[in-house]
């Protein structure tokens, strides 16, 4: 009576009279290959691992939540540290599209940026989506979905920061800064500042800083070179120099 135990505490604890609509049970969630219990030593619990005690780093929430959800509910899922590396480059490539979105959404036409029942009943990509995730939630498929559209190179216009939080309402690992609860969330002045007060909000912003460097290090200009590399550090980046040069990613685990 496992189920009908976890209805009974969640209604007596919130006073709703149902608990869900649907009620899913996902398959077993094993560590490295693995059932997870305390007796084998692999317990690991959420806490643990965003604070970095399973990995050596901190985790961003959203990163775990994406490993959790990449796997079908049918099939067992594997935890392991190289999966989190992976969904750590996902989320970041989701939110850099985000943010190349947002730029298009304010710099396209006012009159064009409340086109939301349009682009909904008339996107491919978006229809693509649904699709899958109607399809027993074929959450590989409509992952698939997103990274072929990003990949494709059309962010442009107001539709793009449309789709990305209609993608976001299954998902949620976007950043959270453009959005307001399950509606599509108009830029206010904060989410602009918010945005123009960080620095490198963007790939083409990145990619210059990360060029700034280089030239400062070729003029023996170090302290300026140390200065923007400490700008990127402070916002969450990790600078690596190579043999092309200086190149940074966001750290999120």
């Amino acid at each position: 009576p496992h189920h009908e135990c976890e209805i009974a505490q969640t209604c007596g604890a919130t006073g709703h009279e149902t608990f869900a609509r649907f009620w899913m049970h996902s398959r077993h969630l094993l560590v490295d290959g693995e059932k997870m219990s305390k007796s084998k030593g692999n317990m690991h619990t959420v806490r643990d691992i965003l604070e970095g005690r399973v990995t050596g780093r901190k985790v961003d929430p959203a990163v775990l939540r994406y490993e959790l959800i990449k796997s079908h509910y049918r099939s067992n899922a594997n935890f392991v540290p190289q999966g989190l590396e992976d969904s750590a480059r996902a989320v970041q490539r989701l939110r850099e599209a985000e943010i190349e979105a947002f730029h298009a959404y304010l710099a396209s036409a006012p009159n064009s940026r409340d086109n939301h029942e349009e682009i909904a009943s008339t996107s491919t990509t978006l229809k693509e989506f649904v699709e899958a995730i109607s399809n027993d939630l074929n959450i590989s498929a409509a992952l698939g979905v997103v990274f072929s559209w990003i990949k494709s190179n059309k962010i442009h216009g107001p539709e793009p920061f449309f789709l990305l939080q209609q993608f976001n309402q299954v998902l949620q690992v976007l950043d959270g800064s453009f959005q307001k609860g399950s509606a599509l969330h108009q830029p206010t002045e904060v989410s602009r500042n918010n945005m123009t007060s960080h620095i490198a909000t963007s790939k083409k912003e990145i990619t210059h800083i990360c060029s700034q460097i280089d030239d400062a290090r070729l003029a023996k200009n170090f302290k300026e070179a140390d200065r923007l590399r400490q700008q990127l550090l402070d916002a969450g980046y990790k600078v690596k120099s190579t043999a092309r040069g200086t190149v940074a990613r966001k750290n999120l685990a």
